[in-house]
This record gives structure tokens, sequence and C-alpha cells, in this order.
């Protein structure tokens, strides 16, 4: 498979449901009883599926469950769309499939809602991945955007972004990779599936907006990894360095990899597997 560190999985991986907090949840699982389990929340514009190839490596080793977040992939939505009530969504759905306590690994937005769960629930996480997480994010916003957010004229704008841009859909999907060329049709049409999916964009970026936690990361005492592309067009690989100096307590390993934008569990394969096994044997 020309380009892939290693070979793409062509079919889905196991997907069940479950209502949580009254929202009808997908989710993909492998691995069960076979080991520790893992939640795995995706980013934005995206689903559970991103993981597949990473799930599909562990899945010998470890319990791997990624839920559709709401308003994601086969997920429905739900309302207010904000951090607190994914939050209790994520508890709710936790405990349904008795995962708690669990690792958490969380990609850009999903390594924000990770976080944001520890902190609201710190003995239901046992350690935290975070792959280029979205957590310093809403302090780079300017005081009158933070303030506009607060609006509903807000969301309606914002979703006319997100609209226009999957007018651009094919240049759009690509632009958060270092070198999309190296990768096959088959990534990009479930990237495609993802995006048409993806009804909640809008409403992140402005729950994101609102939601700063910067204050709070002294408090987490977790185990962390942070994982991040050197070359992340998205999200500035600088925060790695910043969102760990946040977290004194969390005893955090860095690994900025080379030839990486912002989707290092595709982009890098074979490293962030590397990485995760050993953060998770304890190495």
């Amino acid at each position: 498979m020309d380009g892939f560190e290693t070979p793409i999985v062509q079919q889905a991986l196991p997907r069940s449901s479950v209502n949580s907090l009254a929202i009808n949840t997908s989710y993909y699982e492998v691995g069960a009883g076979r080991g520790e389990p893992i939640l795995l929340l995706h980013g934005m514009s995206s689903s559970g599926d991103s993981f597949r190839e990473l799930m599909a490596a562990l899945a010998s080793e470890f319990w791997l469950i990624a839920p559709d977040i709401p308003g994601f992939g086969y997920s429905e939505n739900t309302t207010p769309y904000t951090f607190p009530h994914l939050v209790e969504w994520l508890a709710a759905f936790s405990s349904q499939l008795q995962v708690r306590p669990a690792h958490i690994l969380g990609h850009s937005f999903g390594g924000a809602l990770g976080v944001s769960f520890a902190l609201a629930y710190p003995s239901d996480v046992q350690s935290l991945i975070l792959l280029a997480p979205s957590i310093l994010r809403p302090g780079k916003y300017p005081e009158w955007l933070r303030h506009l957010s607060k609006t509903t004229l807000a969301e309606h704008v914002l979703q006319l972004g997100v609209a226009a841009s999957r007018l651009i859909l094919q240049r759009q999907m690509r632009a958060a990779f270092y070198e999309p060329r190296r990768f096959e049709a088959e990534l990009w049409k479930r990237r495609a599936r993802d995006y048409e999916q993806a009804r909640a964009s809008a409403a992140v970026l402005r729950a994101s907006a609102l939601h700063d936690i910067r204050a709070d990361l002294a408090q987490i005492q977790q185990r962390s990894c942070i994982i991040w592309g050197q070359n992340d067009p998205v999200l500035d690989p600088a925060d790695a360095r910043r969102l760990s100096d946040l977290m004194p307590k969390s005893r955090t390993t860095l690994h900025l990899l080379p030839e990486c934008g912002h989707v290092p569990q595709i982009e890098q394969q074979n490293r962030v597997i590397q990485v995760v096994r050993s953060f998770l044997d304890g190495q």
C-alpha cells in the first residue's frame, strides 16, 4: 500500500450503539476483555472511525472503545452543545459500557474533551494521551470573538463557514496533512464521509471559544503523554511544551513527530502506535 506506514484497514471495525444521556450514541469497539480500557475521542469534522488503524493494531492488547461524539458520525446531535454537557454525556457513556476508570486518548477537540472529563471525574481517568489537543486555542481568540460566541448568531455565522468549506471539500480535508499525496483514495473516501456527517462542527467552534480551562490544568494529576506533529498547520506545535508546563503534576512526556501534520494517528501510524504502547506499559 504505497504511502502508508502500516496497511490501511479496509473493513470497518464493529459498530454498536447505546443510549447515553438520552443521546443515541454510536461507537466502535475491539478487544473487549483483553486488557485495560481505552476511550478514544476524535477531533472535529471526524468520527470514531478515524482511529480504525490504531484500534486494529492494539486490539490484541487493550479494550478500545471509540464513540462518535454527539453531532458526528452516526451519533445523534444534542443541545446545549457545551463542554460541560459533553462531559456528562461521556460520563454516562463510560458508565454504561463499564469502562470506568479508563485511559483517555483524545485527538484535537477530543483531547480538550478528554482533559475536561479528567477534571470533572478524576477518579474515572487512569491516564491521558493527547494528540494535538485543542486546549490552548481559546486563549488565542480575540475578546470580541469570544463575546460574539456567547450569542446564537455566532453559531449561524460559523455554520455558513463550515458549509462553504464543504464546497471545496477535497482541499479542506487534505489541509491538515503534511503530505497528503502519500495517501490513497480509500482514506479520502472515509474522511469525506466524516465531513458529510459532521453536523456539529460549527457548534464545536463556538463551544471551544467559550471553554477556557487553562487555569484548571494544574489540577491534572494523571500521567500524561502529548503527541504532536512538527508540521501541524492547524494547531501550533509549540503548544505541546506550553501545555506540559501548565500540567506540572501530570509527569508529561512529549513526542514531536517530524513530517507530520494535524492527524498523527494516520500520518505517522507506526510511531504513534509505538508511543502509545510504551506509554501504557509505563515506560
